[in-house]
């Protein structure tokens, strides 16, 4: 009874992930300088207004978030100790994901225009540990063929996506459509994750 409890939770704590998908796009919308392609995720963070890279950036919303990046990476690094009791197969890909979610919080700790350093290297913990620990997810666990295969696809295509946006090749994305590839495969794969679990 108690590993099924932490089966649910930890599912549960992944489901959470959306809050972010929400909470992002309210925030793009409170631009009074419209969000659009080219903007990175990480301008909505940014906590004042004025040029920066080369662009005009004001996220009034910006606390919002931050606070929601730190809850995100939060709920990743909670829903993996909850849910590896009960996939202890995978405990390598628990651990990358949860390393993930360290880098989450401090991307939320440090926004962009701040400690650059803590900030990128925040980043780079998801874009390349946290997606590659998909594949290993896939590898790893017993799941649904259809999941399995959504695993692989999102592992693979984000870190395909990172590669790309780090190099400065956004092809006919922008910069803040490739680095949505990036985040948003994983997010939507936590989630994923989650609600396939819940019912067990």
């Amino acid at each position: 009874m108690m590993k099924m409890n932490k089966l649910k939770a930890g599912a549960w704590m992944w489901i959470l992930s959306v809050q972010f998908l929400i909470v992002q796009a309210y925030v793009a919308l409170q631009w009074p300088s419209g969000y659009g392609i080219d903007n990175t995720i990480s301008d909505l963070g940014v906590t004042t207004c004025g040029e920066l890279f080369g662009r005009y950036i004001c996220s009034p919303w910006h606390t919002w978030f931050n606070v929601s990046l730190i809850v995100l990476g939060t709920t990743m690094i909670l829903g993996c100790l909850l849910l590896y009791s009960h996939f202890k197969q995978a405990k390598l890909a628990f651990i990358m994901m949860g390393i993930g979610g360290l880098g989450t919080i401090l991307v939320g700790l440090f926004p962009l225009g701040g400690n650059g350093f803590l900030h990128g290297f925040g980043a780079f913990l998801p874009f390349m540990i946290g997606n590659f620990s998909m594949i290993l997810f896939a590898r790893q666990l017993e799941m649904p063929k259809w999941l399995k295969t959504y695993s692989l696809f999102a592992g693979y295509t984000s870190l395909l996506a990172f590669v790309l946006f780090a190099t400065g090749n956004y092809l006919w994305l922008g910069a803040g459509g490739m680095e949505r590839i990036t985040a948003h495969l994983q997010t939507i794969w936590l989630i994923t994750f989650g609600l396939n679990n819940i019912k067990n």
